[in-house]
């Protein structure tokens, strides 16, 4: 289940990038292993960006995307929450790495951080342009 709905597209090591989900989020989850992973793969289908990011005209594509448009599309998508970018690679060259949300238990989108502050982007500048993969 989890090698096709749940796989690390970074470094390839399914195993070591499970034990890392687990690790940092599963335990402090008050779930049990099997029921964490299980709500995991339940939430990629509520947030379901592979479906939902075409529709916003955000797609794989070898000309960069301007940061703020990417991050506009994703709060329509996202109820209005500000999602959070990790972005990797040269510094003109950025690549959308990851992109964050948090949900609160009802599985709706809500703000991540504590009391009201919102995480930042990570390395992924102000202004920049990145180029999106899916």
């Amino acid at each position: 289940m989890l090698q096709n709905d749940w796989p690390d597209l970074i470094r390839g090591d399914e195993n070591g990038f499970w034990e890392h989900e687990w690790d940092l989020h599963g335990k402090a989850s008050g779930l049990d292993q099997e029921s964490f992973f299980i709500k995991g793969v339940k939430l990629l289908s509520v947030v379901d960006l592979d479906r939902k990011l075409p529709k916003a005209n955000i797609i794989s594509r070898d000309n960069p995307y301007d940061i703020q448009f990417i991050k506009t599309e994703l709060r329509k998508l996202m109820d209005g929450v500000e999602p959070i970018l990790v972005c990797r690679g040269e510094k003109n060259h950025r690549l959308s790495a990851e992109i964050r949300s948090c949900l609160n238990m009802t599985d709706h989108f809500v703000a991540c951080g504590h009391a009201g502050q919102q995480l930042p982007d990570i390395d992924c500048g102000l202004s920049s342009i990145v180029l999106f993969q899916s």
